[in-house]
C-alpha cells in the first residue's frame, strides 16, 4: 500500500509540474547579473520543491528548497497582501507561482494569495541541512557568489564560538576558526552568551545587510555547555529563568543559588515539564525597572556544572505599551528597540483578520496599541495576555515579536473604545500616537482604490483603508462611510478594518441610496473657552446628535434635538481644558466630525 501511494504521489506531482514550465529553484538563485541580483528578476515564475519553515522571519513567509539541499537549492516566498494566510507546513511539497524580486539583496518569490500554491504531497522528509564553515557566511570574507549560495537554505555551523550578545537588531555573531557568521533567535529562544560553544541550524536569508542563520525552534540550537539563557517577568512577583541546557530539577530549586538585587526571592520551582525553565517568587518588582539575576552552584542534567556565576539581566513587571510607544529618538523610532519586555494589553484585533494580532492598553487612547508578530499562540478579540517579547522597528512600525512567553489571562474582555478620528491625523506624521490603536472615522469619501488599500477623506485630508479581503465591501469612488480599524504604517498610515462590521456605508454611489438634499455642516468653531459653535443647514426637519469627544476619543457631552428644516445655530457648553476636541453630528442620514481646537 505504501509504494502504490508512492507512485500515486509521484502521479500526481507529474501531473502537476506538466502543466507548466517549471524553473529550478538553484537556476531562479544561481543565475545572475552584474549586480548580483537574479536574471529572473521580475519575471513570474514557477518552481517546486519542499517547505522547510514557514513563518520563520516574517508571518507571510515560507522557505522552499530542493529535495537533495545543499547550495542554490533555496528559496524565500512572501505573501505579498497583510490579509494573506500561510496555509502550508514544513515537509509538504508545493509547486509555486509568482514574480521574482530583490528585496534588500534578498532573493524572494512573491505570491499574490493561495491560488499562487498547489499542494502536490504532505509528509516529505525536510532536504538535509547543508554542514558549512562559518566563512561561507561570512559578509566580508565570502564571495558574492558564495554567500549567494547559501541564500534560503537550510544550513548547520557546527562547534560555533559566540563572540558578541544580541545587537538591536536581534542579530548575534559565531566563530568556528574559519571566519565570522550571523545568527539570529528565530523561532528558538535560546539568548546567546559570549562564550557559548553551540551547533546551530536554520534557513539563511538578507536581515539588514547580513546573510543570516534563523533558527526554526529550540531544537535548532543545541548548546554545548549549560548556562544562563534569559530572564523575564511573568507578573510583578513571578520571574521565569531559562537555562541552556536540561538542568538537574534538586540543583536549581533552591532559592538560595539565585540573587536579584534590589528583590527578595522567596521560592525556586523547576518546571516539571522543561528541564531548562525554573520559576521563582519574588518580591514586587518596581514596572520597567532594569534587574540582574545572578546564578551560581548549579548542574545540568548530566552533572556538568555552571562555570562561575552566570548572569543576565532582565526588565521588571509590565511594561507600559505607552511606554514603548511614545518614548522615541530623533528618528522617530522607538528608544526600546532591541529590549525584551513583559507586556500586558486586551486583543483588539486577531489572526482571524490579519497575519499578526493587535494589543492595546484597556484605557485606550493615543500610545496605546502595538503590533504583535507572533505565528505560534492565536489570542481572540477580548482576551487579556501577557507575553514576552522583543520590541522592533520593523519599516517604521512598531512591533512586539521574537515571543518567548504567552498567557491568556482571561478573555471576554470589553474592547477599548476607538478613538474618533478626521482623516487627516492620519494623513500626516500626527499619524503616530494612534499606530497600532482601535479608531473610527465617520462620514468619509472614498477618493481613490489602489490594488490593495482605497483612500478615504472627510475634508481634512486623505488616509488609506487598507486589510482588503478581511471585508466584502467594495469602495467605489464617491462612496461615503464610516470606519473602524487598528492604526498601521505600510510606508503610510492606515486604518485596517477587522471585517463587515467595521466599515458602515453611509451613500453608496452604486446603489443610489441617497436622495434630494442632503443636510450640510457650516462650519464648527469655539465661541469662548467653555462653548463650541456648530452651524449646520437642514433641508427637511430631523433629528440631530451632538457629540463632543477629548483628543484621546472620550465622550464629554452628548446631546440630541429635533429642529425644523433651515439654518441652525447650536452651542455646546462644557467647563473644557485648552486642548483639541472633536465634535460628531449626525443629522438624518449623515454624519460629519469636525477637529475644533480650545484655548482658555
Amino acid at each position: 500500500m505504501k509504494k502504490l501511494l508512492g507512485v500515486m504521489v509521484v502521479f500526481v506531482m507529474a501531473a502537476a509540474l506538466n502543466a507548466q514550465q517549471v524553473i529550478p529553484i538553484h537556476e531562479i538563485q544561481s543565475n545572475r547579473d552584474s549586480t548580483g541580483a537574479s536574471t529572473y528578476e521580475g519575471q513570474v515564475v514557477t518552481t517546486t520543491g519542499i517547505v522547510t519553515a514557514v513563518g520563520l522571519t516574517h508571518p507571510r513567509v515560507f522557505f522552499l528548497e530542493e529535495e537533495g539541499g545543499g547550495p542554490w537549492s533555496g528559496i524565500m516566498v512572501f505573501f505579498r497582501w497583510d490579509s494573506s494566510v500561510v496555509t502550508v507546513n514544513p515537509g509538504d511539497s508545493v509547486v509555486v507561482t509568482g514574480d521574482v524580486s530583490e528585496y534588500y539583496g534578498n532573493t524572494e518569490i512573491r505570491i499574490a494569495s493561495t491560488a499562487d500554491i498547489q499542494i502536490v504531497a504532505t509528509g516529505r522528509p525536510i532536504p538535509p541541512a547543508a554542514v558549512i564553515p562559518a566563512s561561507k557566511l561570512d559578509d566580508d570574507l565570502a564571495s558574492p557568489d558564495t554567500l549567494e549560495a547559501y541564500e534560503g537554505v537550510l544550513v548547520t555551523i557546527q562547534n560555533a564560538f559566540v563572540t558578541d550578545s544580541m545587537d538591536n537588531r536581534g542579530r548575534f555573531t559565531i566563530t568556528d576558526g574559519t571566519g565570522y557568521a550571523k545568527a539570529r533567535q528565530g523561532n528558538s529562544h535560546y539568548n546567546p552568551v559570549v562564550g557559548d560553544m553551540i551547533t546551530i541550524t536554520g534557513c539563511v536569508n538578507v536581515y539588514y545587510g547580513a546573510h543570516c542563520i534563523n533558527p526554526r525552534s529550540d531544537d535548532d540550537v543545541i548548546p554545548l555547555n549549560p548556562h544562563l539563557s534569559m530572564a523575564y517577568a511573568t507578573s510583578p512577583t513571578t520571574v521565569d529563568v531559562i537555562f541552556s541546557k536540561p538542568m538537574d530539577a534538586t540543583s536549581v530549586s533552591d532559592p538560595s543559588k539565585y540573587n536579584i538585587p534590589g528583590l527578595t526571592i522567596t521560592s525556586a520551582t523547576a518546571d516539571p515539564e522543561n528541564l531548562r525553565l525554573v520559576h521563582l517568587v519574588t518580591s514586587e518588582q518596581t514596572s520597567a525597572e532594569q534587574y540582574w539575576l545572578y546564578v551560581s552552584d548549579v548542574q545540568d542534567t548530566s552533572g556538568a556544572a555552571l562555570q562561575g556565576t552566570d548572569s543576565t539581566d532582565f526588565y521588571g513587571a509590565f511594561v507600559p505599551i505607552h511606554v514603548i510607544q511614545s518614548e522615541m529618538d530623533t528618528s522617530g523610532q522607538s528608544i526600546h528597540v532591541g529590549k525584551v519586555y513583559t507586556v500586558t494589553g486586551i486583543v483588539t484585533a486577531d489572526s482571524s483578520a490579519f497575519s499578526w494580532y493587535y494589543i492595546e492598553e484597556p484605557q485606550g487612547g493615543p500610545w496605546s496599541g502595538i503590533q504583535v508578530f507572533d505565528r505560534t499562540n492565536e489570542p481572540t478579540m477580548g482576551d487579556s495576555i501577557v507575553i514576552v517579547a522583543r520590541v522592533s522597528e520593523y519599516n517604521l512600525m512598531t512591533e512586539l515579536l521574537d515571543v518567548v512567553y504567552f498567557e491568556i489571562a482571561s478573555s471576554g474582555h470589553q474592547l477599548p473604545d476607538p478613538i474618533v478620528l478626521t482623516t487627516g491625523v492620519l494623513a500626516d506624521t500626527t499619524g503616530e500616537p494612534y499606530e497600532g490603536v482601535l479608531v473610527h472615522v465617520d462620514s468619509a469619501t472614498v477618493v481613490g482604490i489602489q490594488a490593495n488599500y482605497f483612500e478615504i477623506d472627510d475634508g481634512s485630508g486623505i488616509c488609506r483603508v487598507g486589510n482588503m479581503g478581511a471585508y466584502t465591501y467594495e469602495p467605489d469612488t464617491g462612496d461615503v462611510i464610516s470606519v473602524t480599524g487598528v492604526v498601521s504604517y505600510r510606508g503610510a498610515y492606515e486604518i485596517g478594518p477587522r471585517g463587515d462590521s467595521d466599515i458602515t456605508v453611509i451613500q453608496s454611489i452604486e446603489e443610489g441610496n441617497v436622495t434630494g438634499p442632503r443636510p450640510f455642516l457650516i462650519g464648527v468653531n469655539t465661541l469662548t473657552s467653555n462653548a463650541i459653535n456648530v452651524s449646520l443647514s437642514l433641508p427637511r426637519a430631523s433629528a440631530v446628535d451632538v457629540t463632543l469627544y477629548d483628543a484621546a476619543g472620550r465622550l464629554i457631552t452628548s446631546e440630541t434635538r429635533n429642529l425644523e428644516a433651515g439654518n441652525h445655530s447650536l452651542t455646546i457648553s462644557s467647563h473644557l481644558r485648552s486642548g483639541v476636541y472633536f465634535v460628531r453630528v449626525r443629522a438624518g442620514n449623515q454624519t460629519f466630525v469636525r477637529k475644533v481646537a480650545v484655548v482658555r
